[in-house]
């Protein structure tokens, strides 16, 4: 039976692939026709065909057009990395959709508490949203797991009460340092020893969510801060807390 010829034009409509991605695919290499070129009429066959019909199925799994290419020419080709890797970006982007999906759920609630949101109250929402993203790069999607499930299990009414509890921490705190306290004083000590009790109803005793926090507080100077705690009596708290760890 004789072959059956198409021309680019006839290929594209068949296929759903346009003209101008049959000839890229032959500028790489990837599909060249089996007749013609370089100015007169290109003209595929059922190889081609056949051909272009595994590169579809291959990018449609996300394979990149080398990859593409060493799959159906390269005998040693292995296509399980490839795939491994895509499914490694298709997990990536999972999470960041979910990431953005929780970012606008918790900006849609807080947004639905005020009788007449503004544009004011998107942009602070918004940067509350970024902050809690700045905090969650630090932690194991395992230790992040292990803090949700730790909220449920202290309960809304604790966490709001620690926060006040650690208000007034830092007013002590400020207190003591504003007298010229030393920081190893028995008074200050006893701040740092309830400090030390706060982190670690935080973290429950993990270790691990330990040290991720106190990297994300070295990594980020500017995090006190955002409750109100000066850089001076950041560095004044620091002390107080080596002195109490150092009497342990």
């Amino acid at each position: 039976m004789k072959d059956e010829y198409l021309k680019v034009g006839e290929l594209a409509r068949r296929s759903g692939v346009s003209v101008r991605t049959l000839h890229h695919y032959d500028e790489i290499g990837l599909l060249s026709p089996a007749l013609g070129g370089h100015g007169s009429h290109r003209l595929y066959g059922r190889a081609e065909i056949e051909r272009l019909r595994h590169i579809r199925s291959l990018v449609a799994l996300g394979l990149s057009l080398a990859e593409v290419r060493d799959c159906l020419d390269d005998p040693r080709f292995a296509p399980l990395p490839a795939i491994e890797a895509h499914l490694e970006r298709l997990r990536r982007e999972e999470r960041d959709v979910r990431r953005l999906r929780d970012r606008l759920e918790a900006i849609a609630r807080s947004l639905r508490a005020a009788e007449t949101p503004s544009v004011d109250e998107l942009l602070q929402e918004i940067e509350v949203v970024n902050e809690m993203e700045a905090f969650e790069k630090y932690y194991t999607p395992e230790q992040l797991e292990y803090l949700k499930e730790r909220r449920t299990e202290v309960g809304e009414d604790r966490i709001q009460a620690v926060q006040q509890e650690w208000q007034e921490l830092f007013a002590s705190y400020r207190e003591a340092m504003e007298r010229g306290d030393d920081p190893a004083s028995e008074a200050v000590q006893a701040l740092a020893r309830k400090a030390h009790a706060l982190v670690e109803e935080f973290t429950g005793g993990n270790a691990g969510v330990r040290e991720s926090l106190g990297k994300m507080y070295a990594d980020s100077p500017e995090t006190p801060s955002r409750f109100g705690v000066e850089p001076a009596l950041w560095e004044y708290m620091g002390r107080a807390a080596k002195a109490w760890e150092e009497s342990c």
